[in-house]
């Protein structure tokens, strides 16, 4: 599962969310449960949902609150996020999504088991890398000026990878887990995906064409 795999499987999962979350209904869609455990990923790299059962908005039912089919993986650093309100929206499907894109560039192992980890002292994907990426000393006031890649060691040694790409994706992971009101739009979140050097050099062995083929037009011309 090398570099350009895993970001294909990114892009992919990204134009997945930036489609549901389109203001097509009076109310956008959000999944409530995107997590690494309800994602497969077939012979050609491409990200497949298999668990709607916490879909809410667009043609679905409105499903309110913090209900635990629907828990993520870091579902309590992001409840800290939301500040414990009881409404599920598309800033957390962004978390979410931040926290799959942490796992794809670190190779950090999943599990799914909240107390189990929390026994054995591991802080999730979302406390190791914030202790990873901001030092303690930083104050909030000059995170823009952290330059640091979360990439980890055997993916940079990918020929395909490119270090300014991984200093640009590791920003982009991190603002997804950001406080809500820093986070980008799914929309935001393909675009800068799209200007990576990886993407852009291999455009046609990603597939970007397809992938990119039911979102709105102007995303065509980032190729």
């Amino acid at each position: 599962f090398n570099w350009l795999q895993r970001i294909k499987v990114a892009l992919g999962l990204a134009c997945i969310l930036e489609y549901m979350h389109k203001k097509t209904e009076t109310i956008p869609t959000v999944l409530q449960n995107l997590d690494a455990a309800y994602i497969m990923v077939d012979q050609d790299c491409n990200p497949v949902l298999f668990d709607f059962s916490c879909v809410s908005g667009g043609i679905f039912p409105i499903r309110q609150g913090w209900p635990n089919a629907c828990r993520f993986e870091d579902w309590d650093q992001e409840c800290d996020r939301l500040c414990l309100s009881d409404r599920y929206d598309r800033l957390s499907d962004i978390f979410a999504y931040g926290i799959i894109l942490l796992r794809l560039i670190s190779k950090r192992a999943y599990e799914r088991d909240y107390l189990k980890r929390k026994e054995s002292g591991d802080p999730g994907t979302y406390g190791w890398a914030e202790k990873e990426y901001w030092p303690r000393y930083t104050d909030i006031v000059f995170r823009n000026q952290r330059k640091i890649s979360l990439v980890h060691q055997s993916l940079r040694a990918h020929p395909t990878f490119d270090f300014a790409d991984g200093l640009k994706i590791t920003s982009l992971a991190m603002r997804c887990v950001d406080f809500s009101s820093q986070r980008p739009r799914m929309k935001g979140i393909v675009k800068s995906l799209l200007k990576l050097n990886v993407v852009r050099q291999y455009w046609d062995f990603l597939d970007c064409d397809k992938m990119l083929s039911f979102l709105d037009v102007e995303f065509l011309s980032q190729g």
